[in-house]
Parts: structure tokens; C-alpha cells; sequence
């Protein structure tokens, strides 16, 4: 276990970094700030609007995999073919 003593007695052994290497820190401006969401300009979405996504993604993963799967076979009935007319002519 890590606790908040033990961060700050290393933040304490810790030596402090030369000037110059400070000198080019700039500071966050309104680091104190706290992030509201209220002032952005979020879309609105309601579960039921989620689940739809969601299935009209599943709904088309078999057709692209469908698209894609046939050239794939195309190539392996290809390449058997190939494969039957040098073994014809080889004598294999």
C-alpha cells in the first residue's frame, strides 16, 4: 500500500531541480480551476439512442465480413488450382 505520508516523505527526499531547468516552466493558468461541463456544448443522447448504434453495427459487421471473406476464398480456390495444373505437369 502507498499512503499520503509516505508520497509526501518522498516528495521530500527528492532534491529540488536546478534554476535552470525551472526557468522555462510557465505555470498552467487557472490550474485551480475545477472542469465544468455545464458551459460545453455537449449532443444529448438517451440510452435507447446507444442500443440502436450499437445494433446497427452489429447488423453490418456480417456483410462486411461476408465482402471480405470472398476474395480471400476467390484467392485459396485460385492458388489450389494453380497448384493442380504444376502438379499435373510436374508429375506430382
Amino acid at each position: 500500500e502507498f499512503s499520503e505520508e509516505d508520497a509526501l516523505a518522498s516528495m521530500e527526499e527528492e532534491p529540488e531541480l536546478p534554476s535552470s531547468e525551472t526557468a522555462d516552466i510557465e505555470p498552467i493558468s487557472g490550474e485551480d480551476e475545477e472542469l465544468s461541463f455545464d458551459d460545453q456544448d455537449l449532443p444529448e443522447f438517451n440510452e435507447e439512442d446507444v442500443l440502436a448504434s450499437m445494433n446497427e453495427g452489429a447488423s453490418e459487421s456480417p456483410k462486411v465480413e461476408a465482402e471480405t471473406s470472398r476474395p480471400a476464398i476467390q484467392a485459396d480456390n485460385d492458388h489450389d488450382a494453380l497448384f493442380e495444373v504444376f502438379a499435373q505437369q510436374n508429375g506430382f
